[in-house]
């Protein structure tokens, strides 16, 4: 239960920093999502007419609806192309969040590897003082990098 309460206080302090980053994360990994249940969709199509399906489901008429629409007609190759449209978006979308966790951890391990930094310099304690600043500077960045990790 304590694990649980320091992972809520360290989601909180983090959402607390940077908002805008955290919601837009959120909503990315949303649309992460989204994507990844429309790939499934759009490969509904593919798989009836290789199969040689009688009638066509649902989720196919409504896609032939969009492609007329957009005064596409639809075919395997159109239908293949729209998928593969789809599952490029998501990589997009899926290398972004991947990028927007990264920016977030690193200014997270910079601001706690700062304070301690601080904390530790300014402390009177002797064996921080035998210490040299650059010794202490590379075991304070080995340790917090393992606490964003």
């Amino acid at each position: 239960m304590d694990t649980l309460r320091r992972v809520g206080s360290l989601a909180c302090h983090v959402f607390a920093r940077s908002r805008l980053l955290s919601v837009l994360l959120i909503l990315i990994m949303l649309s992460v999502g989204l994507l990844e249940a429309a790939g499934v969709i759009t490969l509904v199509p593919v798989i009836e007419i290789l199969s040689k399906a009688e009638g066509f489901s649902k989720y196919t008429i409504k896609l032939q609806e969009y492609f007329k629409l957009f005064n596409i007609t639809p075919s395997l190759y159109g239908y293949l192309g729209f998928f593969s449209g789809v599952i490029l978006l998501k990589a997009f979308v899926k290398l972004l969040s991947k990028w927007m966790v990264l920016r977030l951890q690193v200014s997270f391990e910079k601001e706690v590897s700062t304070k301690v930094f601080n904390c530790l310099v300014d402390s009177k304690w002797s064996f921080f003082s035998n210490i040299s600043e650059g010794e202490l500077s590379n075991i304070l960045v080995g340790e917090v990098r393992r606490i964003g990790d």
